[in-house]
């Protein structure tokens, strides 16, 4: 379809999170992946898509020395806050008043054209929209540490 939105696209990048389940010493937006940051992987995917705009990135509040690599790229730059949510207000508390937003969390590097088309599709005909990938990997279930069966994936989304 690839029909434009009415109003500019800005692409929200949330880098705010810890990311201590991801393990390591530093966060994992921080953290290199094939030679390039986790986060610089997820900005790029934004940066080079056609239909977007701009860019803003929250980051945690400790890690704001990063902020005027960001600035220097031409992308807004918001502190984060307590939560997801409020990191995800403070974004867009720094972008126009119009527009059409993607927020995106900086930890998932590997978000593709395709899925940016997507959503942004969807846009045309609602208020709000999420990528949805089907689950194609096995699912087991299990109870009390052992493995009773797969689970079927039909109808499954991640």
């Amino acid at each position: 379809m690839q029909t434009p939105p009415p109003h500019p696209v800005f692409a929200l990048i949330v880098a705010a999170g810890r990311g201590t389940r991801a393990g390591g010493s530093i966060p994992k937006q921080w953290q290199m992946l094939a030679g390039q940051r986790v986060i610089d992987r997820s900005i790029a995917a934004f940066a080079a898509h056609s239909r977007v705009d701009a860019i803003a990135v929250v980051l945690h509040p400790g890690d704001m020395a990063e902020a005027e690599g960001f600035q220097a790229q031409g992308y807004l730059v918001a502190a984060g806050g307590a939560d997801r949510a409020a990191s995800v207000r403070n974004g867009l508390a720094i972008l126009p008043d119009q527009g059409t937003v993607l927020v995106h969390d900086a930890a998932r590097p590997c978000v593709t054209a395709q899925v940016i088309d997507g959503v942004l599709d969807a846009l045309a005909t609602a208020k709000a929209a999420a990528p949805g990938l089907a689950v194609t990997d096995a699912l087991w279930r299990g109870a009390e540490g052992t493995v009773e069966g797969t689970q079927d994936r039909a109808g499954l989304y991640a």
